[in-house]
């Protein structure tokens, strides 16, 4: 059952969580000439949009898109540095931190629902 539900949750969070990281990181970037801002094209011009008036004047900024990625993905590039955040990465750590803790009856009960 979770390995169906965190990815959905994260995909039904991803414009919003994206955007709020975005806006945590970026003014730290500001003085960088280059930023380079990888996301899933469905969250693309949403983030641009919401964005806009922080990166107004501040610095070049090239963003790129990618079916590849995630919805809830992002990438942001600059001179020496990189950020990074993976939704499948994220899902897949907090997988490994709650199975050991899963009951036998959790098991059980996942089977019947047929995860």
């Amino acid at each position: 059952m979770m390995a169906s539900l965190l990815p959905a949750f994260a995909r039904s969070q991803a414009p919003d969580e994206t955007a709020a990281l975005l806006r945590l990181l970026l003014p730290a970037m500001l003085h960088e000439p280059d930023l380079s801002i990888r996301v899933h094209p469905a969250v693309a011009d949403g983030l641009r949009q919401d964005l806009a008036a922080l990166l107004a004047g501040q610095t070049n900024v090239t963003w790129v898109t990618s079916d590849s990625m995630e919805p809830g993905d992002v990438s942001v590039r600059w001179n020496g540095g990189t950020m990074v955040r993976d939704t499948t990465a994220l899902c897949a750590q907090v997988a490994a931190l709650v199975m050991p803790h899963k009951t036998p009856s959790d098991t059980n009960q996942e089977s019947q629902d047929g995860q």
